[in-house]
């Protein structure tokens, strides 16, 4: 999509980009004109960033073209069929794609467990662990948490959940741990921000807010923001929520903290690897809205917590999740599995 981040990093450094129809499983045409690309542009590796299906035809695109292919995982398991033949193949075939690649990388430690008990992979495969980093260039923080934190008085704290609407990723949580803090006399107002390419789980949501009867003002709906503008609006609020039911690392997680906000998170997947719990946040029992409703009135309640919280999150990033330490792993990577180009 013209719309995802990695596409905005590609045209900001002017990178060639092919757009190509959603990968089906066996849909080997499109396999074929992977390959076609990787000649013509002469690559010296098929980095794949794909689910299952999208896996396989790049192993197949990689053998028509002789090229290695490096899987990278993303996202949560795969998708399979409910026929346990047709399941039993499909596994099948994904593990060939996974131990015949020249290299796989996860976004967390999570994911590379998730991998090798879902497909039965052997403890000694090597799976490595490169999260997805930040480019703090582009977050403007200088100052920002302690602005966010001098002279509240009765003004409204502001929070923020970045994620495109899904059931996945638990914004009906947030609504429901909203009506518990309404109901308690305490104001906080959220802006949801993501793509809401899902109609049935909009609507549903805002159906939720009116049946909650969430004080005016509370809920915004902002839609799609490109990356960049993300970072810039993260400035103006002072908590973050991702209250998921699964997260494959937690990326948006790590984009907040690198804004110097405090994250309040579900302990699912990769959450539980990027937020420092009762450090840099909190991580919540999954799918508790009351848990959620505590975490984020004790951030309410004491500014000088969420302002350490905000600045140690920072700190994090910095350290760990940064983009020049992404970089450096992708590098040592690659030099160390292709020493030979």
């Amino acid at each position: 999509s013209p719309t995802e981040p990695n596409v905005e990093f590609a045209q900001r450094h002017q990178i060639p980009i092919y757009f190509t129809r959603p990968f089906r499983s066996f849909q080997l045409n499109q396999a074929f004109h992977l390959a076609h690309i990787a000649r013509v542009e002469k690559v010296d590796v098929i980095h794949a960033c794909l689910r299952p299906p999208g896996m396989f035809l790049c192993r197949i695109a990689a053998l028509v073209s002789n090229k290695p292919l490096v899987l990278y995982l993303g996202t949560s398991g795969g998708v399979y069929n409910k026929n346990p033949v047709i399941r039993f193949l499909q596994k099948s075939l994904y593990r060939w794609v996974v131990e015949t690649s020249e290299g796989v990388i996860a976004m967390s430690h999570f994911l590379a467990d998730q991998l090798r008990s879902e497909l039965r992979i052997k403890e000694n495969f090597e799976i490595a662990v490169i999260p997805h980093g930040v480019d703090l260039s582009l977050v403007r923080k200088t100052g920002s948490v302690a602005v966010r934190n001098e002279g509240q008085g009765n003004h409204v704290l502001r929070a923020v959940h970045v994620a495109r609407l899904a059931p996945e990723k638990g914004q009906d949580i947030t609504l429901r741990a909203l009506a518990i803090l309404a109901k308690r006399g305490y104001s906080l107002s959220v802006d949801f921000i993501g793509d809401e390419s899902s109609p049935a789980y909009t609507a549903y949501l805002h159906d939720l807010g009116q049946k909650l009867a969430l004080p005016e003002n509370t809920v915004h709906f902002l839609g799609y923001r490109p990356l960049a503008e993300i970072y810039q609006i993260l400035q103006g609020y002072h908590i973050f929520l991702q209250p998921s039911r699964e997260e494959g690392q937690g990326i948006a997680t790590v984009e907040a903290m690198a804004a110097g906000l405090p994250v309040v998170a579900s302990d699912v997947g990769g959450l539980k690897e990027m937020v420092l719990d009762d450090a840099t946040g909190f991580l919540v029992e999954r799918e508790n809205h009351n848990d959620l409703a505590e975490a984020i009135l004790s951030l309410m309640e004491d500014d000088v917590r969420r302002l350490k919280m905000g600045e140690a999150g920072y700190a994090r990033v910095l350290e760990n999740f940064s983009l020049e330490t992404t970089e450096r792993k992708f590098i040592s990577f690659y030099e160390r599995k292709f020493e030979h180009f």
